[in-house]
């Protein structure tokens, strides 16, 4: 890596690797083409993005990054998805259209090829589609298998290689069978995005709140014990720091978690909920107060939470009190018992900087 770049993927170096990796092998003529895997709240949208950024290419891959240029595609829109909306994204893309969120109508192959093919030939360099999500295309029973067989043609004769994001590992992405088996996901390697671990949520904190200065070591130690390395999560925490006023007892638990899972946070919850199987709420429900013997059968039944980094296996534990509190009241345990077990933050001294920037 040329440096450390000014971005918000704070503690994914190794991952800025891996991506670095593929695109300088695109560089070279060969697609390198990669799907970011990562549950709800993980970062991988925002460690996407970050792509779009000029300078934080540069930081990260130097001169280099100049042969390669980066479009993003996004999803998102108020419509749905059908492969000539899709090509007519990736049309859009290329031709540097903004994305305003309105039906992009409709392309057939040959437009998207002639697009293509002249944004090529003008600019003289590959071309990475950022894509957000990708799992919306691939589950979406309106997109042959064909479909993806033309996209896989795109990477080896026209020099667009792929960077996606997907709450689904690459193994699970299509639901039929006739489309997880296309040639179409070969092309592709992952990077996965794991929890943070103490000192980058740490460092996250230390970015994101104008109080985190003022903090010690055992303010940071109970901060990531609350968030459980989740970026958004803890990004979420440190912005409410700066807003809750403060005690002399500390930030007492209920109002902290009350503070933390709201607005876009309840969103994130809403969407990590929404991807546990019921065969797993039992078990839950056994750890989310804080219980302890689960049985083997229940831990084999927790091991695809703990693979995909919600379940702390080396004790079966749920990651993050944020996470046990919110799925304490899903699952309908006693969700105020395992508030009242829960640490305050604690208090820093009378004229810390915390406490004058909360007078003001």
């Amino acid at each position: 890596m040329a440096g450390a770049p000014a971005t918000d993927c704070i503690g994914r170096n190794r991952e800025l690797r891996s991506l670095v990796a593929r695109f300088s092998s695109g560089i070279k003529g060969t697609p390198g083409s990669v799907v970011i895997v990562g549950e709800p709240g993980f970062g991988k949208t925002t460690f996407l993005r970050q792509w779009e950024l000029p300078e934080v290419r540069k930081a990260v891959m130097g001169s280099a990054s100049e042969a390669l240029r980066f479009a993003r595609v996004r999803l998102d829109g108020p419509f749905e998805l059908s492969p000539s909306r899709l090509l007519a994204l990736l049309r859009d893309a290329i031709l540097d259209r903004p994305a305003t969120g309105a039906d992009p109508g409709a392309c057939k192959e040959s437009e998207l090829d002639q697009a293509l093919n002249e944004g090529l030939k003008r600019e003289s360099r590959a071309l990475v589609f950022l894509i957000d999500d990708f799992h919306r295309v691939t589950q979406s029973p309106v997109f042959p298998a064909v479909f993806f067989s033309y996209l896989r043609s795109l990477a080896y004769t026209r020099r667009a290689a792929f960077a996606l994001t997907s709450r689904l590992d690459i193994g699970e992405m299509a639901s039929r069978q006739d489309v997880q088996s296309s040639p179409f996901f070969n092309i592709f390697s992952k990077v996965r995005m794991e929890p943070l671990g103490p000192d980058a949520t740490k460092a996250l904190f230390q970015q994101r709140s104008s109080v985190a200065q003022a903090l010690r070591d055992e303010h940071f130690e109970v901060l990531a014990a609350y968030t459980g390395g989740i970026p958004f999560i803890a990004a979420a925490a440190a912005s409410r720091l700066d807003g809750l006023r403060e005690r002399p007892a500390g930030i007492e638990p209920r109002a902290f978690l009350d503070a933390i899972a709201s607005g876009d946070v309840r969103d994130t919850l809403d969407a990590i909920w929404a991807t546990i199987p019921p065969s797993c709420h039992a078990a839950l429900k056994s750890i989310a107060v804080g219980g302890d013997g689960l049985t083997g059968g229940e831990q084999e039944t927790l091991r695809p939470l703990a693979s995909r980094g919600y379940v702390n296996p080396d004790g079966w534990k749920l990651r993050g009190h944020v996470i046990a509190w919110d799925l304490a009241r899903r699952l309908g345990t006693d969700a105020e018992a395992l508030v009242a077990g829960l640490p305050a933050i604690p208090p820093l001294a009378r004229e810390s900087l915390w406490s004058r920037l909360w007078k003001r």
